[in-house]
């Protein structure tokens, strides 16, 4: 069990959960979100917290295929992860986050 309730009950969250279309997003973006990022996407909005921390939210987003190419727009990150120290590998490497 995550302690991701007990977050949304500590800051006073209290809509309803977000149905997403789980399989047309992962599909569209070609990897399996880890369950925790689907209960965080389910329970909490599109946003930024205390203005640096964005969530790449699919539900921002139009379609899965919008949000596919947003995040696409990520894979910069890849091409100078190392020199600026990123410490994990990227997706798809093994055990690679998504950048």
């Amino acid at each position: 069990m995550s302690a991701l309730p007990d977050v949304r009950a500590d800051v006073g969250w209290v809509a309803p959960p977000t149905e997403l279309d789980w399989t047309g997003i992962e599909q569209a973006i070609g990897l399996r979100y880890p369950a925790e990022f689907r209960e965080l996407c389910s329970l909490f909005p599109p946003g930024v917290f205390q203005s640096f921390l964005k969530i790449l939210h699919p539900s921002a987003e139009a379609d899965p295929a919008t949000y596919a190419a947003e995040v696409g727009g990520y894979a910069l990150l890849r091409d100078d992860a190392e020199e600026k120290g990123f410490p994990y590998p990227l997706h798809p490497a093994l055990g690679g986050v998504a950048g």
